[in-house]
């Protein structure tokens, strides 16, 4: 007459029953392969499986860089649009004063001068 493991090893080759100390030594052993050969040494360490890992230095320098122009960039066209017409204001200010008559000849080419 078969025990009730022995029924059940025929519907389930794992039953959930006791093992004896001769199976689980080979289950032990055959779990502890498996799991070194899944975790064996590629020669890359794991970084990406050997796909691009000795250039992700140089894309991460790449990207600071470009964040940093980004930000220098929008800091220079905010300091520009503040106060980068101030020169230009100056001479239009002398051409008007020019034009009306204000000034001669002689001290509007003196004061553009000192203006450049």
């Amino acid at each position: 007459m078969a025990t009730r493991c022995q029924d059940a090893f025929v519907a389930d080759p794992y039953p959930l029953c006791a093992r004896t100390g001769e199976e689980m030594t080979m289950m032990t052993a055959l779990n502890a392969t498996a799991t070194l050969l899944a975790q064996t040494d590629d020669g890359w360490w794991g970084h990406m499986r050997g796909w691009g890992g000795g250039w992700m230095w140089l894309w991460g320098t790449l990207m600071m860089l470009t964040w940093v122009g980004l930000i220098a960039v929008a800091v220079w066209l905010v300091a520009r649009s503040l106060g980068g017409t101030r020169p230009n204001r100056a001479r239009e200010i002398l051409d008007e004063r020019y034009a009306r008559g204000e000034l001669t000849t002689e001290e509007y080419r003196e004061r553009l001068d000192a203006l450049r």
